[in-house]
């Protein structure tokens, strides 16, 4: 329960933290998505029903400190992280728990939360033609996406000293970390070029 807190405390921190950060890209919904870093920590450490737990009271309390709660921005993020974390979990149990595929899991997230919050505008606004953002908003999810579950990764790692908290962490090491960013900044050069 003290982790979860921690975790509440600390995704809600980044999530006030994000909304401070400008986007260069002139696209509605755009964001870089490190509050959830503490979603897929708590996924990979304590499982999906308490991740979605957490997402839920991290928007929610993220709403409050932000002053969107009951706004449609709030619904989009809502729907967004459970979404979210509904695919991630998915993903997770799919993949057996294996916390090196943290990364990934991040990309399937970030997809997840797009589409999600699309979804929600159209229940709202009535029209779907708001899809036709999809594969905009796709192109900077996925990067963002992974960028955010390699953070997740070192998170987990650093997390992972706690007493107790050692789950999971079978096949992690931050020479993963060097790899994956590695090999993913060459990908990266190749399609740039």
């Amino acid at each position: 329960m003290v982790l979860i807190a921690m975790l509440l405390a600390l995704g809600v921190g980044l999530h006030a933290l994000e909304a401070l950060i400008p986007v260069p890209i002139a696209l509605p919904g755009a964001k870089l998505g490190i509050a959830n870093i503490v979603t897929l920590v708590c996924l990979y450490a304590l499982g999906p029903v308490n991740a979605l737990i957490l997402a839920v009271a991290r928007v929610t309390l993220g709403g409050l400190v932000s002053g969107t709660l009951g706004s449609t921005a709030f619904f989009m993020a809502m729907a967004g992280a459970i979404g979210s974390c509904l695919a991630m979990s998915a993903f997770r149990a799919l993949t057996a728990r294996q916390a090196k595929l943290i990364a990934a899991a991040s990309m399937v997230g970030a997809v997840a939360h797009n589409i999600s919050q699309l979804a929600m505008f159209t229940a709202i606004a009535g029209t779907s033609k708001v899809f036709v953002m999809l594969p905009y908003l796709l192109a900077i999810a996925l990067p963002t996406g992974y960028f955010t579950g390699l953070a997740g990764v070192y998170a987990f790692l650093a997390l992972s000293k706690l007493r107790g908290f050692s789950l999971g962490t079978s096949g992690l090491s931050s020479a993963y970390g060097r790899r994956s960013l590695i090999g993913t900044a060459a990908v990266m050069l190749v399609l740039a070029a």
